[in-house]
């Protein structure tokens, strides 16, 4: 990674996300940089809820961003995902030392959450 060393009290948490996309009727997906659109359907986000807010997302500081590297002609990055590929990214969040809170995506109409450890 290359994170700037954490501030005192901060820690980074960093994840490596495999997608796969097997099989579908949407064809295809795009992964925008955390895109929290007001249209439930079109929302892309992940976040860490932390006890003073939201957690600093870093993850446009990594190589390998879930959405991708490259921004389109709009200078968004995003990433397109169709049936039958995969792919691997990464996000990235400074948090408070010893936050709980799970890791959460919002996303195509679901919201699913990870626990961190």
């Amino acid at each position: 990674m290359e994170l700037p060393e954490p501030p005192e009290g901060k820690e980074y948490i960093y994840i490596l996300l495999n997608v796969n996309y097997d099989d579908g009727e949407m064809d295809p997906f795009f992964f925008y940089e955390n895109y929290p659109a007001s249209w439930a359907e079109a929302r892309v986000h992940f976040n860490v809820p932390g006890d003073s807010g939201n957690n600093e997302d870093v993850t446009s500081l990594l190589q390998n961003p879930i959405w991708g590297s490259t921004p389109d002609s709009y200078g968004i990055y995003s990433r397109e995902l169709t049936v039958g590929v995969n792919f691997s990214g990464e996000i990235a969040f400074l948090q408070d030392v010893g936050n709980t809170q799970p890791l959460i995506f919002e996303g195509y109409g679901q919201v699913l959450k990870f626990a961190i450890q």
